[in-house]
């Protein structure tokens, strides 16, 4: 057994080289991405987006307004790339 760990050690060894040769050319290779947001955020300004509600979410279901400090847990939200990125 210690036959076969000490003969993948120069493989291991070159591979971990490699690897480490090439994470600051990828580093510097990567573009710069525009940024796409144009002007400052404001919280206050809200969209009611058509067709991206649960099917559960029904006024028969409605319990009020949630606390602030409710965890909203298994949220996503999938924004698509420009064409540049």
């Amino acid at each position: 057994m210690a036959k076969i760990r000490w003969a993948c050690a120069p493989f291991l060894g070159l591979l971990a080289a490699l690897l480490a040769l090439d994470l600051p050319i990828a580093a510097q290779s990567a573009p710069n991405p525009r940024n796409r947001v144009a002007k400052v955020v404001d919280d206050r300004i809200t969209v009611a987006r058509q067709l991206d509600i649960h099917p559960l979410a029904r006024p028969e279901y409605d319990e009020g307004e949630a606390s602030l400090d409710t965890r909203m847990e298994r949220m996503v939200l999938v924004l698509a790339p420009g064409a540049e990125q």
